[in-house]
């Protein structure tokens, strides 16, 4: 699957004269690379299948103007050249993905008496 997915990326490239900082040699390496070029290819199939609505292959190039913006941020993130792959930067997990919050080690302390006799605001 992911062979016939490198040809189809390689004639996209060509047919749409995608350079190395849209598509870079190291597309694969990349997930959201690798999803967006695979939704565009399924996208395309089903434009130009035979029962598709006549409107379907301008739907699917407006698809290909906002992967290939896709594509362009991906890749800024991690300015790969022809010469080198890059990771992409990690990011750190939100907190929902690190769980709950730890429960606080210590009791809250009580507000210090005031020098007016009273902790109540206004007297």
């Amino acid at each position: 699957m992911l062979a016939d997915l490198r040809v189809w990326v390689e004639r996209l490239a060509d047919r749409f004269a995608l350079d190395t900082r849209v598509v870079p040699p190291c597309w694969e390496a990349h997930n959201g690379m690798l999803e967006a070029l695979s939704a565009l290819r399924d996208h395309e199939r089903g434009s130009y299948a035979p029962d598709a609505d006549p409107r379907a292959g301008v739907d699917w190039l407006h698809a290909l103007r906002e992967v290939r913006t896709l594509l362009l941020e991906q890749a800024a993130l991690t300015q790969c050249t022809v010469q080198q792959h890059r990771d992409p930067p990690h990011r750190p997990p939100s907190p929902a993905a690190a769980g709950p919050a730890p429960a606080p080690t210590t009791q809250p302390t009580a507000l210090p008496e005031s020098p007016c006799g009273s902790t109540e605001l206004g007297r």
